[in-house]
């Protein structure tokens, strides 16, 4: 089964903000791994993903 992922959701201002939050956690703690993460609005509407959001995961 494929997920479809809208590039509106990985390809805008608030995605790279999260890649940055994920590169900067994988530098300071040096072990881990955050498989992605999400920004949603208070009606929970996905509003954006990290770029590298693993696609296997049921969100």
């Amino acid at each position: 089964m494929t997920i479809y992922v809208p590039k509106s959701l990985y390809e805008n201002e608030i995605a790279q903000v999260l890649d940055e939050v994920r590169y900067n956690y994988g530098m300071l703690t040096r072990k881990g791994y955050i498989y992605g993460l999400i920004a949603i609005d208070q009606d929970a509407k996905i509003i954006a993903i990290d770029s590298r959001f693993d696609r296997k995961l049921n969100y």
